[in-house]
């Protein structure tokens, strides 16, 4: 009997045992996608992850970054705001550590499926817990769960299916018929609400008004213009909104633009063609799933190919001409999968479709109407089985769809098995050459790297990126012709392009051609102005040919394009103590410690700079901040006890840490330095020890005689005397106190 009709109690009971039967299918659930999924879930950083990850640490630090995640549209790869907030929390609690993104993707993809099972009661389809288990399980999914990047899937989908049961509750879709009582606008809200987030995750999430109305015609037989099409209206501008922006972004920011996708409108229907019945195909039978598919050849004179389209087309209107004899439900089903699957079918431009036409993971979100349709096939074909039977049948394939997944996600393990499983299956795949060595010359296997680069520009022989980076590879090498050529094709392909200019100015400074070096750090600096690297390179290069002018005015450049950018502001104070304006290379330097505190060799050069004005307590604290932001840092140790073993100033001098810090320095340098010995021996002398800094400044005269430094030699030679006749050395240039002359004889 209904359950409104029961005894109280008996409700109770009846709703206590529902609850339990939901609690074990969930958590048997979870417990059997974690256990496919094990083999990612230790696997590091692929591919692009960075882009939502490692590359936006400046986002994940405090409010301000938050801030700019939902404010400002370009800061993350497309705009999807509420995956980025997701990825700034586990920046938060995890920091780069990947086992938690992985939990994280494969529960949110658990969750997707509970509210689909959920969804499939609601709308009484036989097969409901089926249906769940095999979208949880389905290798097809294992994209979009084990690749971290592919939050933006399994975040929008909860949202999305949420929504659609919020939206449930506010029209009753769910009935044949129209209910009479009144709609609830707090259903309608929630289910808006959900809806952006959906919208916020990921913008494939735009079907939803569409769908909407399919199921409301599902279930009516009708579209009535108040109760049904009217409520969606503020939806379909939502999900118009988002997806004109993303798509804006996808061209002008991600990149979707160029010879790759001049494609006729021709070519593109066959693409699309094929597209379409790709992921049926792949869902019905998941084998030889790569993560990088083999892009087709499309001649359009081939009237074999003209099937794709023309089958597509019947796929379209067929269900429809045959809805009184099939039911409504086929067309719902594939027109949703359809509508949602049209953005990936190559009518509009998508950053991936360089590369590929294919995707296993655009199917994500479009493939629930077909899984849902097949079940639905599949249990009224085995109706007629036992109940022992069909059980049998339904651990068998949830079985084999486990195992195929377990054995897809373990190519997340790392970036090199991602690349080395997808050549295994794709052998002509460039892209995976080219990344794989990208990965190999970032773990030093050069050779390795210099191999799969070959093999990407054999196929890509135009592709100026893979130019650039064989040349880089053999630059690392030391194999400076073999690198030149590629550099130099790299630009032929790519004229505008500032790095390429850049890489090809560096290669140049090595062999010593620092004209043309210069030549080329300017057109790179004319191209992107704003990037203090290639300023800071340029003035290296004009400081190395005499221009001292020049570089001032590159360095300057620098610091305002990038005020945050300590070595320009090191490099600035650098160039200025070279123009004997202490002064202006302090205010640098001071500046540079803003940025980074612990920056020894700014807190160094801050400490010379005070030197030379003559403000020498600061210029010992300054040295004493250096020698504690880095122990090994020689000069610093050398400078402060110079200092502190010959100021003629008697409060400056400290004996016992000059002393320290002169046998750091010797130490560290081991005994190749002539400055740091004759600095080791007037801490000797300070300290009383004149047979020791006699022996050392002798050890140090060797040196300067052997490097045929005859200046110096002569100082060395001068300061013997002054120890051979019992004085410590004091140095005029550090100032001299009122109340003490130098103690050295003249």
């Amino acid at each position: 009997m209904p359950i409104e009709n029961q005894d109280p109690r008996e409700q109770t009971l009846a709703t206590g045992q529902e609850s339990n039967r939901f609690w074990v299918f969930s958590l048997f659930m979870a417990a059997v996608t974690l256990m496919a999924y094990y083999p990612a879930l230790n696997g590091g950083f692929v591919w692009d992850d960075d882009a939502w990850t490692t590359s936006l640490t400046p986002l994940t630090h405090g409010l301000a970054g938050l801030k700019e995640i939902w404010l400002t549209p370009t800061s993350l790869q497309q705009y999807y705001p509420l995956t980025g907030t997701s990825f700034w929390l586990d920046h938060e609690y995890w920091g780069w550590w990947t086992l938690p993104y992985h939990v994280e993707n494969v529960l949110l993809h658990v969750l997707s499926a509970i509210l689909l099972w959920r969804l499939l009661q609601r709308l009484a389809i036989p097969g409901a817990r089926l249906a769940a288990l095999i979208f949880a399980l389905h290798p097809m999914m294992v994209e979009s769960v084990a690749w971290i990047t592919e939050r933006k899937n399994v975040l929008s989908m909860p949202f999305f299916l949420g929504a659609l049961l919020a939206y449930a509750s506010y029209t009753h879709y769910w009935k044949e018929a129209a209910m009479p009582e009144r709609r609830s606008r707090r259903a309608y809200w929630l289910a808006l609400v959900l809806f952006l987030a959906a919208l916020f995750a990921k913008a494939t999430a735009f079907v939803f008004p569409p769908a909407l109305l399919l199921l409301c015609w599902w279930k009516h037989g009708s579209l009535r213009w108040k109760e049904d099409v009217l409520p969606t209206l503020p939806l379909f501008v939502l999900a118009l909104a988002l997806s004109a922006e993303v798509n804006w972004l996808e061209k002008h920011h991600v990149g979707a633009v160029g010879a790759d996708f001049a494609h006729s409108f021709t070519q593109r229907l066959h693409i699309a063609g094929r597209a379409f019945w790709f992921y049926p195909s792949k869902l019905l039978w998941p084998a030889n799933l790569c993560f990088i598919y083999p892009q087709w050849k499309v001649d359009s004179s081939d009237p074999e190919q003209w099937l794709w389209p023309v089958a597509m087309a019947a796929a379209l209107i067929l269900p429809w001409c045959w809805r009184e004899r099939i039911g409504r439900g086929p067309v719902i089903a594939i027109w949703f999968y359809a509508g949602a699957i049209f953005p990936s079918l190559g009518f509009m431009d998508v950053y991936a479709l360089r590369f590929l036409d294919v995707w296993d993971h655009w199917s994500y979100l479009p493939s629930l109407s077909l899984l849902i349709l097949g079940v639905s096939l599949l249990v009224r074909w085995t109706a007629r089985f036992s109940r022992l039977k069909q059980g049998i049948c339904s651990i068998a394939l949830l079985s084999l769809l486990g195992f195929l997944t377990s054995q897809q996600a373990a190519q997340f393990q790392s970036m090199e098995k991602l690349w080395l499983t997808t050549l295994e299956k794709n052998p002509d795949c460039w892209l995976a050459h080219h990344n794989l060595g990208l990965d190999l010359e970032i773990n030093g296997r050069l050779e390795e790297a210099v191999l799969h680069y070959e093999k990407a520009l054999a196929i890509r022989p135009d592709h100026a990126e893979f130019h650039n980076d064989l040349g880089t590879a053999f630059t690392q090498q030391g194999q400076i012709d073999k690198a030149l050529p590629h550099y130099r094709k790299a630009l032929e392909l790519e004229p505008e392009n500032a790095q390429f200019h850049s890489n090809l100015a560096s290669l140049l400074v090595q062999m010593g051609q620092l004209t043309e070096a210069s030549d080329h750090f300017k057109k790179a600096v004319a191209l992107r102005p704003s990037f203090v690297e290639f300023h800071k390179d340029l003035a290296s290069t004009l400081l190395k040919m005499g221009h001292t002018d020049e570089a001032l005015a590159e360095y300057r450049a620098a610091v305002v394009a990038k005020p945050d950018d300590a070595e320009a502001q090191v490099s600035l104070g650098n160039l200025y103590i070279k123009l004997k304006q202490a002064g202006l290379a302090a205010e640098h330097y001071r500046k540079a410690i803003e940025i980074r505190p612990d920056d020894a060799e700014a807190h160094n050069n801050l400490g010379w700079a005070l030197q030379k004005s003559g403000q020498m307590r600061e210029a010992i604290a300054q040295y004493y901040s250096a020698v504690r932001a880095d122990p090994k840092f020689l000069l610093a140790h050398k400078n402060l006890a110079w200092i502190q073993a010959t100021a003629p100033d008697a409060a400056l001098r400290d004996s016992a840490s000059a002393l320290l810090h002169a046998q750091d320095a010797a130490e560290l340098d081991g005994s190749h330095d002539a400055t740091v010995l004759i600095t080791l021996a007037a801490a000797q002398a300070e300290n009383g020890s004149f047979v020791g800094a006699i022996a050392t400044a002798k050890k140090a005269l060797i040196l300067a005689h052997s490097q045929n430094n005859s200046t110096l030699s002569k100082a060395i030679d001068a300061q013997i005397k002054i120890y051979e006749a019992g004085f410590p050395m004091r140095d005029p240039s550090l100032g001299v106190s009122s109340a003490q002359a130098p103690s050295y004889p003249p």
